[in-house]
């Protein structure tokens, strides 16, 4: 049985979609594991930033006995200086918590062009940040210790 060209060609480029689609979708997002601290609650977060300059951040910390969680829509900014150095600014909205009602502020994070981090808490005084971008493999796993879906 002989089969029409169009067909080969079709399942070639469908099965082409399959191998470069997933490399691609995740060429485009990036996730880091944060920690600070304000000097009264330590803060452990992950961000997780897509390529249109938005991205999601889920945050928690042990305040009174409890763990609350805030999970938070980021939108992301670029100031450059005159000299064309870049500072990337990180902010928080949408703030959802976990328990419900519980106060949080959402988060303003700096990443200057000299490798230096900085979160502002809820006073906007600066808290040294640290980052580390977390790999493919540990992704899953991270989106569930987070609570990201």
């Amino acid at each position: 049985m002989r089969r029409n060209p169009t067909f080969y060609t079709k399942n070639l480029l469908l099965g082409l979609l399959f191998v470069f689609l997933p490399n691609a979708l995740q060429a485009q997002i990036h996730v880091a594991q944060l920690s600070w601290s304000d000097g009264v609650y330590a803060y452990s977060g992950l961000f997780v930033m897509q390529s249109n300059d938005k991205g999601i951040l889920s945050v928690k910390h042990f305040c009174n006995g409890i763990w609350i969680w805030a999970h938070q829509d980021i939108s992301i900014s670029r100031q450059y200086d005159i000299y064309g150095n870049c500072t990337t600014i990180l902010t928080g909205y949408n703030v959802v918590t976990n328990p419900p009602g519980a106060p949080y502020v959402a988060d303003i994070i700096y990443l200057y062009p000299n490798g230096q981090e900085v979160a502002l808490d809820a006073l906007k005084r600066p808290c040294r940040l640290f980052s580390t971008m977390v790999p493919n493999h540990l992704w899953r796993s991270k989106f569930n210790e987070f609570g990201i879906r």
